[in-house]
């Protein structure tokens, strides 16, 4: 989970320019690798808390990229498989 919200924060970046961070607590009593996709959890958390802070939903290309929170939550898989999310939103393996 430690590697999910600078992999978010990079990703944002580069797909949408500088951004202010933000702190995260998280409490979770979920064992590690028990296949209930706390991975995701923490991805969606991660962006949820940068995406507000940044205001990112206000953000001219925003709606036009991620009109729809089906391709929101396309988005979201693309970061955290490190895939790109069409030629506009690039990811990077690794």
């Amino acid at each position: 989970w430690i590697k999910s919200p600078p992999a978010v924060a990079r990703r944002l970046t580069r797909n949408w320019g500088p951004l202010l961070g933000v702190e995260l607590a998280l409490e979770c009593d979920l064992p590690e690798g028990s296949g209930l996709s706390s991975s995701s959890a923490m991805i969606t958390l991660s962006f949820l808390a940068l995406a507000t802070r940044n205001r990112l939903a206000s953000r001219p290309a925003f709606p036009l990229l991620l009109p729809t929170d089906e391709r929101l939550c396309h988005y979201l898989g693309c970061i955290e498989n490190g895939h790109d999310c069409g030629p506009e939103l690039p990811g990077a393996q690794g």
